[in-house]
């Protein structure tokens, strides 16, 4: 379920869904493809310094998700939750 290498068109990255990601997707029962979703489709935030990184936050109307972009092909879930 939690496939860290992903191949979207010519474009070639790795995905690494953290512990506390995994945690709150299942809780609130949402899934890696509800991630790419919300990536693919969502409204990207200003980014927030914390922990020593850059993180986004990436939202559509229902499900938001943070981020922190290792590198061009690096990506790392920090989080996903529903909005009410």
């Amino acid at each position: 379920m939690w496939n860290k290498a992903r191949t979207k068109g010519n474009r070639n990255g790795v995905v690494f869904p953290c512990n506390h990601f995994k945690r709150e997707a299942a809780k609130d029962g949402l899934t890696i493809v509800d991630a790419e979703n919300v990536l693919r489709c969502g409204t990207v935030r200003e980014p927030e310094w914390e922990n020593g990184s850059w993180r986004y936050q990436v939202e559509t109307p229902r499900i938001r998700v943070v981020i922190v972009l290792g590198s061009e092909e690096e990506m790392t879930l920090i989080t996903i939750m529903r909005l009410k």
